[in-house]
């Protein structure tokens, strides 16, 4: 679980690996972060996301953005429930 992660990842390094990665993958994995997270742990790639100024992107990229809530730090339409596992 993304829960039991975050406890152990760091923060710094997740920017290094984002820099290699499409901005999009990014933005979603900052959002789910957030959701399970603490401050600490995403706001280094907040930060990055910020300075990379990107398009508005879906959570779920096969669903449709009509009605969905915007996230404005990550610039990203949640589209989709997240859902943590017990």
């Amino acid at each position: 679980m993304l829960s039991e992660l975050v406890e152990v990842l760091d923060p710094e390094k997740l920017v290094t690996v984002a820099e290699l990665s499409p901005i999009t993958w990014v933005q979603r994995l900052g959002y789910l972060l957030e959701t399970v997270g603490s401050e600490e742990t995403w706001q280094p790639l907040a930060g990055y996301v910020n300075a990379k100024n990107p398009v508005r992107s879906p959570m779920l990229p096969s669903a449709t953005i009509n009605g969905a809530k915007f996230n404005k730090r990550w610039q990203i339409y949640v589209n989709t429930k997240v859902e943590s596992e017990i």
